[in-house]
């Protein structure tokens, strides 16, 4: 595991979501860092880490999704689906926001 994993990572505006976003990209791992209303509440959460990111070992891509939303959900694996990211990703996926159904992941390989 490590530089070549990637990691998708629900939540991670504060709390958990944020402690395990953090070490995973200190450890080398490419990390997916959702959060909701990147544009609005969550914009200086979204910031931070793209600071934060600079001179790690490992590589994070801030993403917008609400777990609560079968759309947003939707939209976002679509595209994850259609860049060729979620066949790379990790088959663990820390979420800290919700339940994870490994059938969806399944589903946009």
């Amino acid at each position: 595991m490590g530089a070549s994993t990637k990691v998708l990572v629900t939540g991670t505006n504060s709390g958990f979501g944020d402690l395990i976003t953090r070490t995973l990209v200190q450890n080398g791992y490419t990390v997916f860092a959702t959060m909701r209303e990147l544009e609005g509440r969550n914009a200086a959460s979204a910031d931070a880490f793209r600071s934060f990111s600079d001179g790690q070992s490992g590589r994070l891509h801030v993403l917008e999704l609400d777990v609560t939303s079968d759309k947003s959900v939707e939209r976002q694996f679509g595209r994850l689906s259609n860049s060729k990211i979620a066949s790379t990703l990790s088959s663990t996926m820390p979420a800290s926001a919700a339940v994870v159904l490994p059938r969806v992941l399944r589903s946009t390989s």
